[in-house]
């Protein structure tokens, strides 16, 4: 994510953990006041710059990004980029996945490990998760739900790496929210194949 302050341009890398606690938090607490009240408060702007300040590593200052950013417009347009910097990576690691067909691969620490099969168990780990994360009004998640989504990870993967290993190769809070969202993807595209299989058989038979 790029932002442009007083001439001069910054780049946020990667939007770690520790980041996005704080957004969150700011997101969280906004969340549908635009609805409620029409307007946002002094301490709710400073929030919202404190937050940008934050995820660009603090690069710049408070007072060189409200001095920057010296139209509301251009604080809250800001502050909203960066949840869809994370999306954005979430979709752009998509992409790159669908061209390789590998839904059922994880890299971790350079090594890459494959699933298995998802059964019942391992489902029903991943479905209670998936059942509280994943609703049209989610917007931001907790670290304790970025820890629940990690340690289904790890038993997806039959616990071939540590939670604390995983943790340290999904620094990147997209590469977590993805790699979750890839198992259902997996599922699903392993329900394809499996429908595909069923047709030839039904047509052998014909």
């Amino acid at each position: 994510m790029k932002i442009s302050l007083n001439g001069k341009e910054y780049e946020s890398g990667k939007i770690t953990r520790e980041k996005y606690k704080k957004f969150a938090a700011v997101y969280e607490s906004l969340l549908g006041k635009e609805k409620e009240a029409q307007t946002f408060s002094d301490e709710d702007l400073d929030s919202m710059l404190e937050a940008i300040v934050m995820v660009f590593d603090n690069q710049f200052n408070f007072d060189e990004a409200d001095e920057g950013l010296d139209e509301i417009s251009s604080i809250i347009l800001n502050f909203s980029l960066i949840n869809a910097e994370i999306m954005n990576k979430t979709n752009l690691q998509a992409e790159a996945v669908a061209k390789t067909l590998k839904t059922n691969v994880i890299t971790i620490a350079g090594k890459e490990y494959e699933s298995g099969k998802i059964g019942r168990k391992k489902y029903r780990a991943f479905r209670e998760v998936y059942n509280d994360m994943v609703t049209p009004e989610k917007q931001t998640y907790t670290d304790e739900e970025l820890d629940r989504m990690v340690n289904a990870i790890v038993e997806i993967y039959d616990n071939q790496f540590t939670f604390n290993e995983a943790n340290e190769e999904m620094k990147d809070v997209s590469q977590i929210i993805f790699n979750f969202a890839l198992i259902n993807a997996n599922i699903i595209k392993r329900l394809g194949e499996q429908a595909e299989d069923a047709k030839k058989n039904l047509s052998s038979h014909a």
